[in-house]
Order: C-alpha cells, then structure tokens, then sequence
C-alpha cells in the first residue's frame, strides 16, 4: 500500500482503471520488497559472479537488490507498474515461495481500489498520506500508514 498510496499517478490511474491493480501490485513487490534478504545454504559447489561457493556454506541473498537488477528489467530503479511483468524474488520462489503470496495479492488487489474510491466518496476534495515511510533491514514495512481526509 505504501508505495502504490504514495506516488500521486498511481492513485489516479487507478481511478480511471482499477483493472490495473494486479500490475500495480507486481511492481510494488518487485520495487519494495517487504523482505529484503534471506540466508540460505548453497546446495553444490558453484561458482557465482567469479566467486566459488562451497557446498554447505551459508550464502546472504539480497532480494531488494536482485528486484532491482538492470541486466534483467530496464530501468530497474524506477517504479513502473507497465513494464513486462517478470518473476521477482520479493515473495521467495520454489519451495522457499511465501505460502500466503496469493491471498496477500488477492486482498492487495481488491483492497487499493476501494480505499482510493471509499477516500474519494468521504472527501472528494482529496487526501493526503501520511505514513512514517518503511524501515527495517531485513522486514520492511511502514510503522504507520494512515490516509487523513482534506489536504492537511
């Protein structure tokens, strides 16, 4: 929600087309991912980027970097919900796969709409965010989140 609540044009295309939420929702996992890295242990002798890793060792895979990986989408440091959608590692993959992604997405998707609608209906003259921005290395997420109706 934060991301897609706090860039102005997501909201309003929104409102225009809510059939775009999924895509939203996509983009936001991949741009600000909720886990930002995870340990895990190499399961082969592999070789990574010139750099030998043992069978056994425990290897820090940062998933914010890897979502933002310019060899695989382009301009990869921008949030942009119209790009080809491609797998990201923002909700894990194989049997590491959060086991509640497709809820999450469901109620993500079914959610955004109303809340801009349900903000638009209370107070057509607008509203702001107001949120304390995500923090936290590992989980991150907004401490809060709230929408105040008007423009103060």
């Amino acid at each position: 929600m934060y991301t897609a609540l706090t860039d102005p044009w997501v909201p309003a295309l929104l409102r225009t087309d809510p059939s775009l939420a999924p895509a939203v929702f996509q983009e936001c996992w991949r741009w600000e991912p909720p886990l930002t890295w995870v340990f895990r242990r190499c399961t082969t002798d592999t070789e990574l980027a010139g750099r030998k890793i043992g069978r056994g060792e425990l290897v820090c895979v940062n998933l914010a970097s890897a979502n933002r990986d310019d060899t695989r989408w382009s301009h990869a440091h921008l949030f942009d919900f119209r790009r080809e959608p491609l797998p990201s590692l923002a909700m894990g993959t194989g049997p590491h796969t959060c086991l509640g992604r497709h809820l999450a997405a469901a109620e993500a998707q079914e959610l955004l709409p109303e809340l801009i609608s349900a903000a638009d209906s209370a107070w057509p003259m607008g509203w702001t965010l107001h949120t304390d921005g995500p923090a936290g290395r590992g989980f991150r997420s907004p401490g809060h989140l709230g929408i105040r109706l008007g423009s103060t």
